[in-house]
């Protein structure tokens, strides 16, 4: 059975909620976005991608428990803005497309209920390999 990340939302009072940057920065529109097909990560502001690519990863489906035993938030987020500056600026092979390809794998994820096949560590790694992938 998939075991599905938190449901989160700007109003939520979880534990450790308040704390999360990742969570208080992300709209409510990208957090619904993101459950459907329709994510458009060109659409994604400069000053958000760095975000939203961090909530991709860390509360995917499939992998959350995983990652969040084996790294914090802030960490997942400090690597993922090295990702980020270290992409070059060009029309196609941008952070952008690394944030997307990273969001087109994780609904894959979901899609094939990947869980079945492949631990929860495996995704964590493809997803980062994702984020990744053209530097």
């Amino acid at each position: 059975m998939r075991r599905a990340g938190p449901i989160h939302t700007v109003e939520s009072e979880e534990p450790g909620e308040a704390h999360s940057a990742v969570l208080r920065k992300v709209p409510k529109e990208i957090f619904r976005v993101l459950k459907t097909d329709l994510f458009d990560a060109l659409s994604v502001s400069d000053n958000l991608k760095q975000y939203v690519a961090a909530y991709i990863i860390y509360y995917g489906d499939g992998n959350f428990e995983y990652t969040q035993s084996v790294v914090t938030e802030n960490r997942l987020q400090a690597f993922i803005g090295c990702v980020e500056k270290n992409y070059p600026a060009n029309p196609f092979h941008n952070f952008s497309h690394a944030m997307d390809v990273a969001y087109a794998l994780s609904n894959s994820f979901k899609q094939i209920e990947s869980d079945r096949f492949f631990s929860e560590e495996t995704q964590f790694w493809l997803l980062i390999a994702a984020i990744g992938h053209d530097l």
